[in-house]
């Protein structure tokens, strides 16, 4: 659809999105939007073209996901509290060392999405691949591979931007096999877990991939929140979430920006 600058409002008014499956930081951190509106926009500051169009419809690609996959409506997400804090660490990584304020943006737009900065926040229930139209190789990967939480139930995708383990491709597999560590061992689980308690584990991985995606020098967060969504995070509803976390990230970015421009 056609692209055009945009500048919305939050709404004041409050939802919330009931899960079937077990609670946990990584499913929560999709549940703290807000009402939908057909103009998702940046709220105050700098304004970003999105993927709402000149009528007020959002883009053919988004339409598609909400009629044809049942995806929800995009929200209008509010800044989580742990995002200064979160900012800080990131400012702080040497991983993240010559990234511009509003390339950061989008990288801590993504980990609220995924996990409301959680450090070792569990999701992708491994329950998830044991479908009809799952193959036999994958669900033998993920039988090998998944990691049981303290809660009882069987995770795949794990830390701030839930880097799955379980199929042997995935982002979080290719950076256990960097790591030397076997994912289909009692102790290679365990080292794992131990090894997302440390920052700078989760950020080297991630600031090497997304740099890949989008441009580190970039002076625009809504394309950098979106750019990692459909080229790294790759969820079903890819589009939906794109037009979120960009316009997570431009908010972002203006209540942060003195300190992610420093």
């Amino acid at each position: 659809g056609n692209l055009v600058e945009l500048t919305g409002r939050v709404r004041s008014s409050t939802f919330t999105l009931r899960l079937q499956d077990d609670n946990g930081p990584a499913q929560n951190a999709h549940t703290n939007g807000q009402a939908p509106t057909t103009t998702v926009a940046a709220a105050g500051g700098i304004t970003t073209s999105t993927a709402a169009g000149t009528t007020g419809q959002y883009s053919q690609a988004i339409q598609d996901e909400i009629s044809k996959k049942g995806c929800k409506e995009p929200k209008v997400f509010v800044i989580n509290s742990g995002a200064a804090n979160f900012v800080t660490k990131i400012k702080a990584s040497p991983s993240f060392r010559g990234w511009s304020g509003p390339a950061l943006a989008g990288v801590v737009a993504n980990a609220q999405g995924e996990s409301n900065y959680v450090q070792s926040a569990q999701g992708d229930n491994a329950k998830g691949y044991g479908g009809p139209n799952v193959k036999a190789a994958r669900k033998k990967e993920v039988k090998e591979r998944k990691i049981k939480h303290s809660n009882g139930n069987e995770y795949c995708s794990w830390g701030y931007w839930q880097f799955n383990i379980c199929p042997k491709s995935a982002a979080g597999s290719q950076l256990a096999k960097e790591q030397n560590i076997d994912m289909t061992t009692t102790a290679g689980k365990a080292l794992w877990l131990q090894k997302l308690q440390v920052d700078e584990f989760q950020f080297e991985f991630a600031a090497k991939k997304m740099a890949k995606i989008t441009r580190k020098n970039g002076s625009d967060p809504y394309t950098a929140g979106s750019d990692i969504v459909l080229e790294f995070e790759r969820p079903a509803c890819k589009n939906v979430h794109a037009l979120e976390r960009g316009n997570l990230a431009v908010l972002i970015y203006n209540q942060f920006k003195a300190q992610l421009d420093a």
